[in-house]
Parts: C-alpha cells; structure tokens; sequence
C-alpha cells in the first residue's frame, strides 16, 4: 500500500527539480540573447575588422565598475580567462579595450541596458495590480573638468559633485533607470525623466522627505501619478490631532497619515484617498519598502559609484549604464536565489549576500553571459561559490551610520559627539569612528 505522504512529497520534489533546470535553460538562453544584443547594437560602430568588438567595449566598461581594480588588471583578467578556459592564443591589450569602450557612443550602453532590463522583466510574468517604485538620488564625486558642462564645483574647488537620480521597481525587485543630472533638485530631476515616459499607469511612486512639497504633489496630480511621500515634522499642512485626513492645499487634495514607529514619527503625503482600500497599515509597507532603493545604492557605493576616475560625462554615464546593466543582472540571480522563502522557527528569513552575488559576477559571469557562454556546469558552479544566504531579523532597524570622514550620515550621526569631543577634550567620543576622526 503506498504511502500517501511519500507520493506528495516525491511529487512536489519532481515539480522543483524540474522547475530547477527549467529555470536554468531561461538563463542560459538569457546569456544568448543578451549577447546578440550586444551584437546587433555594437555593428553600426564597428568599422575595422580589429581584435576587439561591442563584446569587449561592454565588458571592459563593466569590469571597470569594480572598485579598485584598474585598466590593466580588466585587460589581465580577461586575457587570463580567455587563454587558459577558451585555448585564446593573442592576448588584447588594456588600450585596445579602453579605445572599443570609447568609440561606443552613450547611445549603445543606454539602448543595451534598457534591452537587457527588459529581457529580465520580460521573465517575470506575474500579473500585479499595482508596483510600487521607489524613486531616491544619490551624490557622485566627479572630476572638476566637469565645470565646464555647468556642473557646479565643491568648495575646495578640487572637484564638483554629480545627482544620481534612480528609480527602482519594488515589487519586482528590478531597477528601472538611473541617470546623472548636472543639478543638485531631486524634483526637478524626477519630472525631467517621467515626462519622456508614459507606462507608469499601475505605478505608485515612493518618495522620501526631500521631495515633499504641495508644489511638486501638484505636478504629480497634473501628469496623473499616484505617489507616497515621507514628510519633514514642520509642513504646514500636517494636521495636530487627526492621524489620517484629507486636507485642501495649492487646489489639491492631500491626505495625510501619521504614525508612530518606537520613538519616531512619520508622516506620509497621499493621493490614494481611498482609506478603505489604503489603510494606514498599507500605506505604512508602501513607504518603508522603499528601504530596498537605499540598498541598492549602498551596494553600487561599494563599487565604483561613489567617486569615479573619468574625467567627462560621457564615459561617467556609460560607466553609469553599466552598473545599471550589473544591477539588474543581480536582481535576476537575486530573485531566482529566493524564489523560495528561506525562514526558520524564530520567524528570521535567509536573505541572499547581494556583495558575495556580484563579486561573482566579476569573477568570471560577466563574462560567461555577454559573450554568449554560459553553459549549465558554469552556472552550476557560480551557484554553489556566490549564491551566499544570510539570516536577518525580521523587521530589523538598523540605524544609518557612515565612519567615512564628510560623508552624509557621517555628519548626521557624529556631529554632536565632534562637537561635546572638541569642548571637553575627550577622545573617547570617537570609539565608533576610531582612525576617521
């Protein structure tokens, strides 16, 4: 007599495994798509028959993105690579792959990445009601030859210091663009970018404090954008004793919620009227999912984001495409390494080291997929090196803290201990910052 028990669970192992290898035939033919992209983007811009092609600009722009790692040791990588696993007998040199990176135009990294965002997207089919988008800007240090195409320069007249405005798709865990602005007004930069698109109907835009403002929530309502804004504790409109009303402002209507999170308040600025529909609760998940578009920052800041060596804005930009195209690459492995929720009895869920995925990607996965080569050993054996989990606390909250010297929360974290060390002399003060007082 079977065992019921053992039928159910052979069968729903039977459905895994062959979902496993389903999935892993869509990434290799990925990696074949990808690079016909590539291909078929680059052939307009190849005018000699030379050592190196639009494969060999890509991948030496994305290489480059790796903090720390130079032109050469791009060039000796690859070389390495390709001798000793694909029998290559020339070697390139790093100046030819710097010249192919160059005479791509910006043009081909942008239609290459928005290409390769689709293809990722395209892979999910799942049918949503709505997305949740979180929109955020982040600073790049850049060279101050920039000053001449109206960036501003710092202080120290050393350099001047780039907007990156992102916008990254929460539900689908997919970033969506990135571009660099010479200007440092977030709003200006976000409607800039929105009114050149028009397929944002299932959207909800989330923005964090330095975008409130009844002017900008007017724009938003005129280009029929429904959106979630964190407000500053002094607006005007914010009502005293009402956590959750409508108010009229600039010929708008404006609900407003407030709520209560430890010691802190929030209040969060809306055009989902519907409080039916929108609870409280709702529209609290909503803002704080936005959480996930500060990581995704952090993690291209451990890269070559932060501070970039390129001298004009067209290879910055390019390089900026090309950690966009990383970022989507890691979002894909991201999502197939936790298409299963990983969770234990404490109620604490195993999440995958995005870090140790693109070190992998570096390694020699970049690679393997722009050049078309992937194959099942090797994604097998990526999967088994870099597919790291880690397990987190459920509704963990980490204070923000930065020990770089100027860096933004540096100064919002450590600007009272600097000031209570300098007037009483004490040194104990910086036991949290030792070597960056």
């Amino acid at each position: 007599m079977y065992n019921y028990l053992e039928i159910f669970l052979y069968d729903n192992l039977s459905d895994t495994i062959s979902n496993f290898f389903m999935m892993i035939s869509k990434i290799i033919n990925m990696s074949k798509q990808i690079n016909k992209i590539v291909i078929e983007n680059g052939k307009d811009y190849i005018k000699r028959n030379k050592k190196t092609n639009s494969l060999h600009g890509l991948l030496f722009g994305l290489l480059h993105t790796e903090k720390d790692v130079s032109m050469d040791t791009v060039a000796a990588g690859f070389n390495t690579l390709n001798i000793r696993e694909f029998k290559a007998i020339d070697t390139i040199a790093r100046q030819s792959f710097l010249n192919r990176y160059n005479s791509l135009p910006l043009e081909f990294y942008e239609n290459v990445s928005d290409k390769i965002g689709t293809l990722i997207d395209n892979m999910n089919k799942k049918n949503y009601t709505h997305q949740i988008l979180a929109v955020d800007g982040s600073d790049t240090s850049c060279s101050k030859s920039l000053a001449d195409k109206n960036y501003k320069l710092n202080k120290n007249n050393n350099s001047v210091t780039a907007l990156n405005l992102g916008i990254y798709n929460v539900t689908k865990n997919l970033p969506i663009m990135l571009e660099m602005v010479n200007h440092a007004d977030e709003r200006k930069a976000f409607l800039d970018f929105i009114k050149r698109k028009n397929d944002f109907d299932k959207s909800i835009f989330v923005f964090d404090r330095g975008f409130d403002g009844s002017e900008f929530f007017k724009k938003l309502e005129e280009l029929n954008l429904r959106y979630v804004c964190r407000l500053r504790y002094n607006m005007s409109f914010i009502p005293k004793d009402n956590v959750d009303t409508i108010v009229r402002c600039n010929n708008i209507n404006i609900r407003v919620v407030t709520y209560k999170i430890g010691e802190n308040y929030y209040h969060l600025a809306t055009n989902l009227l519907d409080k039916n529909e929108y609870k409280i609760s709702t529209l609290m998940q909503i803002y704080h999912d936005r959480w996930t578009m500060e990581e995704k920052f952090k993690l291209m800041k451990s890269n070559r984001f932060q501070k970039t060596n390129f001298k004009d804005d067209v290879s910055i930009k390019k390089s900026i495409y090309c950690q966009l195209i990383i970022m989507r690459l890691t979002s894909l492995f991201t999502h197939i390494a936790t298409n299963n929720k990983f969770k234990n009895g404490n109620n604490n869920k195993r999440v995958i080291n995005c870090k140790t995925l693109i070190d992998g990607l570096y390694s020699r996965m970049l690679y393997y997929i722009i050049f078309g080569k992937l194959n099942r050993k090797r994604y097998d054996l990526f999967q088994k090196c870099y597919f790291v989990f880690i397990t987190t606390n459920a509704g963990k909250n980490v204070p923000r803290i930065c020990v770089t010297t100027g860096m933004k929360w540096y100064v919002k974290q450590y600007a009272k201990k600097y000031l209570k060390a300098t007037s009483n002399n004490d040194s104990t003060c910086f036991d949290l910052v030792d070597g960056h007082d």
